[in-house]
């Protein structure tokens, strides 16, 4: 039941935040996640991205509003010869973030945002929902059965909250059409992102990086 409302109301959030944002963006890039598998491999995943953002009247240098994002949770690190030998894992990570952003330049004016280049840092509240399958769900149970055959886990789901840091740029083309590129880190208290578990205590961190263009409705 909570995963049912948890994802119903990353649908419900998602669909209202594109219809009623000011800007709405499209960006695609990459993910990894520092945790256990990053110790023999970079694995390196897709991800793909939405955006509302919004302005606040008075308040030029900051712009408040919320993404949602997917990448892949597709995993096959090279480590062969370690006990990690043979491992993969499949799904999809899911997450929405609340963001807020501090723009350190902005245009004087609307007529003035055709040409200007941006810069912004950004922080970020939201939480992930991974739907994923593994042939290592937990490292310590694998350890204690290595001599049993490597075979993908039956659908699993794991959620976690998140907080994020980052920075970035935009370019608009026009007074409507803007290119952007941002990125950042995320610390999630979760130690499932990359669909392995069970060596230490440390959790999971997401680095991402996107690009993509926005247009601004009003």
């Amino acid at each position: 039941m909570k995963r049912k409302i948890i994802t119903s109301a990353i649908l419900v959030l998602s669909v209202n935040m594109v219809s009623f944002s000011q800007e709405i963006g499209l960006f695609t890039g990459v993910q990894q996640i520092s945790g256990e598998l990053s110790e023999y491999d970079m694995v390196v995943n897709p991800m793909a991205a939405v955006s509302g953002i919004w302005e606040i009247d008075g308040v030029p240098h900051f712009r408040y509003g919320g993404e949602f994002r997917m990448a892949s949770m597709s995993n096959a690190p090279d480590a062969d010869g370690s006990w990690l030998s043979g491992y993969q894992s499949e799904g999809m990570d899911y997450s929405l973030m609340a963001i807020m952003r501090y723009y350190i330049n902005t245009p004087i004016n609307m007529k003035a945002r055709r040409g200007s280049f941006l810069a912004f840092v950004q922080g970020g509240v939201g939480f992930h929902i991974m739907k994923y399958q593994t042939t290592v769900p937990n490292v310590r149970s694998f350890q204690n059965n290595v001599d049993e055959p490597l075979k993908l886990s039956d659908p699993m789901v794991s959620n976690g909250g998140a907080l994020e840091l980052g920075i970035g740029f935009q370019y608009y083309l026009s007074t409507k059409w803007s290119l952007s590129a941002y990125g950042g880190g995320q610390y999630t208290g979760n130690d499932y992102m990359d669909g392995v578990s069970g060596i230490t205590d440390v959790k999971d961190y997401p680095f991402y990086a996107v690009i993509g263009a926005s247009y601004r409705i009003y």
